[in-house]
């Protein structure tokens, strides 16, 4: 009933566990507060107590969910959901819906009013006061790109390159090689680095070769072209080709999507030394310095084949 994607099911994750870990100190909290005190009151210096009460029945589960006419034993989902799986539709602007979907809509509505509802010298206040001023950013023009662009410009080489990307992952902007920090595959105690393929604009390796996708081909390599006349590259049109081409030839070489979703493949683990003896087509030394990352003993990197040949 419930389809989720994998990032969809890593926002929605993310988003329980921050309700949780909100929760769980104001239970503690109320559970220690000395008989008498006042929802809200302050029960000591660094107490403060909540109350409130479960989104759902008494204990926070929603008994009249379940299908009673079903054994536990024959289909538990069916036992457990049943009732709510029949009455429940999934919203049409939605790929899916259920508590945690819900649990997302609400945190994300909860965070628009501490952004929105921030005073305006507060550093919240002031960057969202500065997005939403439409004027101010078409007074600016491209103003604010020019350092950006003239970095571009000034590289001369391959090295400059891999530097150039290693400075900027995290930023605005794709490279062909992304990283970042996530638990290791062998001790999920410890973070590593994880690295794999990028360089694409478009969602997936698929969308650059499968006719259901060439509006959509067509319509990001207009946007590309409309973003280099913008800038002032002079014939903006052929640019956007050779853009298209090169992005289109990263595409080939990347792994498809069910390969990417498979441990098994993507747990390749390498010291920086054997990184940059599995793949010397780029700086690696130049990248990590871009990057400020100092040398590792493991490395986990996922579409291994992919990072060789970009």
């Amino acid at each position: 009933m419930i389809k989720l994607t994998t990032r969809m099911a890593f926002a929605l994750c993310s988003a329980s566990a921050l309700s949780l870990l909100a929760a769980a100190p104001a239970a503690q909290a109320q559970d220690a507060a000395p008989a008498g005190t006042a929802a809200g009151d302050t029960a000591s210096g660094d107490t403060i107590v909540v109350t409130g009460h479960p989104a759902f029945g008494d204990f926070g589960v929603d008994l009249s969910a379940r299908d009673t006419s079903v054994k536990p034993g024959d289909d538990f989902e069916r036992y457990a959901s049943g009732a709510w799986i029949d009455k429940t539709k999934i919203p049409a602007d939605r790929a899916s819906t259920g508590s945690f979907v819900d649990l997302h809509e609400n945190v994300q509505s909860e965070l628009q009013k501490l952004i929105t509802g921030a005073p305006p010298s507060s550093q919240y206040g002031a960057l969202y006061n500065s997005f939403m001023d439409e004027k101010r950013a078409e007074q600016l023009g491209l103003k604010p790109l020019t350092g950006d662009l003239a970095e571009v410009k000034a590289i001369k080489d391959k090295s400059e390159f891999a530097r150039f990307m290693g400075s900027t992952d995290g930023k605005f902007g794709i490279n062909l090689i992304d990283f970042a920090v996530d638990a290791d595959t062998d001790d999920p105690t410890m973070n590593v680095l994880w690295m794999g393929q990028g360089g694409i604009g478009l969602p997936e390796k698929d969308y650059y070769f499968n006719p259901q996708f060439a509006t959509q081909r067509q319509a990001y390599l207009a946007y590309i072209a409309r973003t280099l006349k913008a800038i002032g590259v002079s014939d903006p049109t052929a640019a956007a080709s050779q853009i298209m081409a090169f992005e289109t030839e990263v595409a080939a070489l990347s792994w498809d999507s069910a390969d990417r979703r498979q441990i098994e493949k993507i747990n390749n683990p390498y010291s920086t030394d054997e990184l940059k003896a599995y793949a010397p087509g780029i700086d690696w030394d130049a990248y990590f310095a871009g990057a400020e990352i100092p040398p590792q003993k493991r490395i986990i990197v996922n579409e291994n084949t992919a990072v060789k040949r970009l």
